[in-house]
């Protein structure tokens, strides 16, 4: 139900047992939690609820035993190796990059234009990832390596759903094995240089190559898993948190003006910088809603190790508790009104009166995403870029439909048309 398209089913379910509902999925049983503090509660509890063997088998062929996928007891060390490279010190050098590959892209969209804006930003968020994490300008073919990332998705819900051997040639495992060829080459091919460089770049891959592990060097098969993650998820989220941002500034043209206002006035024409984020409270504002009513991550799945209870409810051993953030981020008592967009609610004094812990784009507890202060710098930047340069409006015929997969996408391309507003 989690992993399909009908909000319908879900709002339901969740409409007869807010806090907390179980349901039964064939043979699994299912603890649905859209409640503040029960959500909370299962992400830091982390010696009884651990990740998903259902989830972590289906993703394994992509991600293998890397920070995504690894169990929460090795997980602690696993992640003190790759931080510093998302630490503030860090992740402020790559604003420069962000806002110079936003604006290369967009220099290039032409007057009258109409752009799949999901892939367009793709391509943009690719190369930021690339180049933070990997020291590269450019991976390779943006458009292949986009549809590469797509299938390792797909090829998760599908296998969710109907857990067959990855080696069976089925059509979905030969996408699969297709697009991790692709990937793994990028991945191995740049381990195996930096190997015979022996040169510190002061990057991602750098950290893992040099990294220690229980006193040895980490195998390029883990440095693998770890760089896959963060290429695949890096940049996947950011991109399509932009498309919906940038589709809901189109779909009320009163907030489009207000950013638009704003970015003009800070920013004239010179391209955005990390101490402008400061100045441009709004378009912050603006990403932080976007991520409010799209979460990329709407579900977090975990799963009982041993007998427990959420609040008054007992929880067997084996269960799959699955945290709702969608639901969450749309509950009226959390957040009034909660289909309307408007980013006031992240204005400084607004955003203190949300409930605490009502508002997880980027999880909770030792498991939340490490590369959040990266996306809080690189959406409202990359969006500060585009909004000075375009403006989108959606092309005729087009409407969102959402497909859920493990993170949120447009279901159709989402065709915006271009209108330049300074060159």
């Amino acid at each position: 139900m989690l992993l399909t398209n009908d909000l319908g089913l879900r709002a339901r379910v969740i409409q007869q047992h807010p806090d907390l509902c179980r349901v039964h999925a064939g043979p699994l049983t299912v603890v649905l939690v859209a409640n503040k503090d029960y959500c909370q509660d299962v992400l830091t509890r982390t010696v009884e609820f651990d990740k998903t063997p259902a989830v972590t088998i289906t993703a394994r062929p992509t991600f293998g035993t890397g920070i995504l996928l690894i169990a929460n007891g090795p997980h602690r060390a696993r992640r003190r190796l790759i931080q510093p490279a998302f630490n503030h010190s860090r992740v402020d050098h790559y604003a420069g990059t962000v806002s110079a590959y936003a604006a290369e892209a967009a220099s290039h969209w032409r007057d009258g234009q109409v752009l799949d804006i999901g892939e367009a930003l793709t391509r943009i968020t690719m190369r930021v990832i690339g180049k933070v994490m990997f020291d590269l300008d450019h991976l390779g073919d943006d458009s292949a390596l986009g549809q590469a990332v797509t299938a390792t998705f797909e090829h998760m819900k599908i296998a969710f759903l109907l857990p067959l051997p990855v080696a069976w040639p089925l059509p979905h495992n030969l996408r699969l094995q297709r697009a991790l060829t692709l990937l793994d080459g990028i991945i191995y091919d740049m381990i195996d240089k930096r190997r015979k460089e022996g040169v510190d770049h002061g990057d991602l891959l750098s950290m893992l190559l040099t990294a220690n592990e229980n006193g040895e060097g980490l195998s390029d098969h883990q440095i693998r898993d770890d760089a896959m993650a963060i290429l695949v998820a890096g940049h996947e989220t950011t991109a399509y948190s932009l498309a919906f941002a940038l589709y809901l500034l189109a779909t009320h043209p009163l907030v489009r003006q207000r950013i638009q206002h704003e970015v003009d006035s800070v920013l004239g024409t010179r391209p955005p910088t990390l101490a402008d984020l400061a100045h441009l409270p709004y378009t912050v504002q603006v990403f932080k809603e976007t991520l409010r009513l799209y979460p990329a991550a709407h579900i977090l799945p975990r799963q009982a190790t041993q007998d427990t209870t959420i609040g008054d409810f007992a929880v067997k051993k084996g269960w799959f508790v699955v945290m709702d953030v969608w639901t969450m981020h749309h509950r009226p008592d959390y957040f009034p009104h909660p289909e309307q967009f408007d980013p006031d609610r992240f204005t400084p004094e607004n955003e203190a009166c949300i409930p605490r812990g009502a508002y997880l784009p980027f999880g909770s507890g030792p498991r939340n995403c490490i590369g959040r202060q990266l996306a809080m710098l690189e959406g409202p930047l990359a969006l500060a870029t585009l909004v000075q340069q375009v403006s989108l409006d959606v092309a005729f015929g087009t409407w969102l439909d959402l497909k859920f997969l493990l993170t949120i996408r447009p279901k159709n391309p989402l065709r915006m048309r271009v209108t330049r507003r300074h060159s």
